[in-house]
């Protein structure tokens, strides 16, 4: 529902650098976190949770796993696969799947490949691993079509706005 939570960084094609080693890259994609278990901000602009947790991760939507890994960029991450709507196909006519990706979370997630999961269902814990700048959510949508100019397993994709402007 939201309650207690910040969207920090937006889906923007240009982001200066979050660790102020200069520069400008992407970010197609939105890092949510946890504002209701903040204790205090200290003097140098650290969040200070004192024990509290940092929040639960879960789908945005019912689908299947299909892949969840760690690596050094995005830490702990998990993909869910999702059935593609008359709708998302009518806006991507050439889309043959969608996934949402969650990332830089606190563990492993417990759930397998192959596993259904409903939309709220818990995939785990927002965290801090990979190549992170505090404990928080990095959240993706792909949607798979052959001109995707990335590529997983799944096959090519393009990573979209999940907040598009409503004009």
């Amino acid at each position: 529902d939201g309650k207690g939570f910040r969207v920090t960084d937006g889906f923007m094609t240009t982001r200066e650098n979050p660790f102020g080693s200069g520069g400008a890259t992407p970010h197609y994609a939105i890092d949510i976190i946890n504002v209701s278990n903040i204790s205090y901000v200290d003097h140098a602009g650290k969040i200070i949770r004192q024990g509290n947790p940092p929040g639960n991760i879960v789908s945005v939507y019912p689908g299947i796993v299909i892949e969840k890994e760690f690596d050094d960029r995005y830490g702990n991450y998990i993909t869910l696969k999702h059935e593609l709507s008359k709708e998302l196909a009518a806006m991507y006519p050439e889309a043959t799947a969608w996934a949402s990706f969650y990332a830089h979370m606190e563990s492993e997630s417990p759930l397998k490949n192959g596993f259904y999961i409903n939309a709220n269902q818990k995939l785990g814990v927002i965290g801090d691993t990979g190549f992170s700048t505090g404990p928080h959510l990095h959240f993706e949508i792909r949607i798979y079509e052959k001109s995707g100019i990335y590529k997983d397993d799944t096959g090519r994709y393009n990573k979209i706005n999940p907040f598009p402007s409503q004009e």
